[in-house]
């Protein structure tokens, strides 16, 4: 049955050429994730602070065909900064000077985060998908989100592979191949690293429409409503997956654990 999932497909990491992308590491989170409140004390004491400071997503806000924002920022001091601009960021991480500079992983300056060359693409509409779930928990960014240590982007919108990548058949086949974090009997959750996620199997078609059509009437509900039930057109979603992959009825009823 995996090996009919694979059939006719083509897998992640080339359907994405490659970009399956990573989170901002810090190496001292307590000095570049704010919240709400530190947030705002930094632009009243310097507007320009606004600048550099990015809304910042969590593993556990991301849920299905939806964000669950909880007002946390990360600071973004790229390598190459002019720090001397933003003088209430620089007040506020030369606390953490110390600390700071003995990171082994940084830009230029001690205040600088790591060098990445895919910044801008935080910035742009994106799947989302958090590394450790329970179910399947893909969504589309278009807040412009910056990412934290549990969750991967593929930076492009695409709600045809948001519609495979949330469908009971893609699930079932990662319960298959991806590592089971605590006990399966009692509803382990799959480690979605990215050694997992770039062979998983993309059926290409000449007929997306219905699949985004779908997911546009989903993220739409879920706009208006994040507890929006959309069960039935995520169940005709579900349907038209096992007909693209041509499941018979019997293994359907596999996939759906009944």
């Amino acid at each position: 049955m995996l090996e009919k999932l694979r059939n006719g497909s083509q897998k992640l990491v080339d359907y994405t050429e490659g970009k399956i992308l990573r989170e901002i590491v810090t190496r001292l989170n307590e000095a570049f994730i704010i919240n709400e409140a530190k947030r705002n004390e930094l632009i009243l004491k310097n507007a320009r602070s606004m600048e550099i400071i990015k809304p910042l997503l969590n593993g556990d806000d991301v849920r299905k065909y939806r964000t669950d924002y909880k007002k946390n920022y990360l600071i973004v001091t790229k390598s190459g900064i002019e720090i001397e601009q933003y003088p209430a960021i620089f007040d506020h991480l030369q606390q953490y000077q110390a600390q700071l500079e003995k990171r082994l992983d940084q830009g230029n300056h001690w205040w600088e985060l790591r060098s990445c060359a895919y910044y801008d693409s935080f910035e742009t509409p994106k799947n989302l998908y958090p590394d450790i779930a329970l179910e399947s928990r893909f969504t589309l960014d278009y807040e412009n989100f910056y990412l934290n240590a549990t969750l991967f982007c593929i930076p492009k919108e695409d709600k045809y592979l948001l519609a495979l990548l949330n469908s009971k058949a893609r699930w079932f086949y990662l319960s298959k191949v991806c590592p089971i974090l605590g006990d399966s009997s009692k509803r382990g959750r799959l480690g979605l690293k990215t050694v997992y996620l770039k062979e998983l199997p993309i059926k290409l078609t000449n007929n997306q429409a219905p699949f985004i059509e779908k997911v546009n009437q989903i993220l739409d509900l879920k706009k208006e409503d994040s507890k929006a039930d959309t069960s039935e057109l995520e169940a005709e979603i579900d349907r038209m997956v096992y007909k693209l992959y041509e499941l018979t009825e019997e293994e359907i009823l596999i996939v759906e654990g009944k």
